[in-house]
Order: C-alpha cells, then structure tokens, then sequence
C-alpha cells in the first residue's frame, strides 16, 4: 500500500491509526521522501503505555500466562501478581528465602549504617549506643515483618470466609 492517498496528493496514511491525514497533520522530516514524519501528531501523542495497556490487561496476562509482554508502567504490579502465586505454589522455598533474607539484612547493617542513623538520633556515638541501635533496628524491622505477616493472614482468612 502506498503512504499518498491515490486521488489526493495532500492525504497520507498513518499506519497507526490506520486511516488518511492531510499533510498538515504530520510533523516534518527531512528523512522521508515526502518530508513528513511516519504517523500523525495524534498517534505520536499518545503514549506508549497506552497502546501496549492492552496487553496488560488480566484477561491478556491469563490468555498468555508467563510469556505475557508487559509495559513498564505495569510491570511493578505484574511482577507482584507473579511473586505472590509463585509463593503460594511454593511455601516451603518461600520461608527459606525468607529466612535467607533475614540472615542477609542482619548482615548489612554495617557500622557506618547504624552511626549515620544514631547520629540523625542525636545519640553519643559508643560502642554500646551502636549495639543498641543495631537491636532497635533489628527489631523495627521484625516488627514490620510480623505486622505484614498478620495482615496477609488476616486476608487469607477474609477470603476463605
């Protein structure tokens, strides 16, 4: 199919919303032979995530399971949907990893970490402050892990009632 419209030489046609534009309705460009841009302004305008949103849709993602492209403004919460089946699937892996995390977050509370947080505390910087701001953030973070824990169980017994 030709871009020029056959009876009139002004119309071409945008393979994006697959219909004849007058000239006007195109940006320039010195690279085409007939000195306009390839779509019109309107389909230039819209953006990516709008035109790639329909595959993103649930009934996409169900029709094509994992192989499912995803664009990048929907990708945090695709990824969220696969991890939480994923754990579901798999709970005696799930803990592991979870315990394996564990192990790795108390590992990197280095020192620098834990003065630059006692610091913005106001706190004197010794030994036993740094040790006590380590066990503060252990905890905080233990506490946050339980209070995740108990809102997903809570959840799960919401939905099985």
């Amino acid at each position: 199919m030709k871009r020029q419209h056959p009876n009139n030489p002004d119309l071409f046609w945008c393979p994006k919303c697959e219909s004849y534009k007058h000239k006007t309705e195109y940006r320039n460009s010195k690279r085409n032979c007939h000195g306009i841009g390839s779509y019109c302004r309107d389909c230039i305008s819209i953006p990516a995530h709008k035109i790639i949103c329909s595959m993103c849709c649930n009934e996409f993602l169900k029709t094509y399971g994992g192989n499912a492209k995803v664009c990048d403004l929907c990708r945090p919460k695709y990824m969220a949907e696969r991890t939480k089946i994923w754990q579901k699937n798999n709970p005696e892996k799930n803990i592991r990893n979870k315990r394996m995390a564990e192990k790795r977050s108390i590992d990197r509370l280095s020192e620098h970490y834990v003065i630059k947080l006692a610091k913005c505390d106001g706190l004197v910087i010794t030994a036993e402050s740094i040790e006590l701001k380590r066990q503060q953030i252990i905890m905080k973070r233990t506490l946050k892990e339980f209070k995740q824990w108990r809102k997903e169980i809570v959840s799960d017994v919401d939905e099985n009632q």
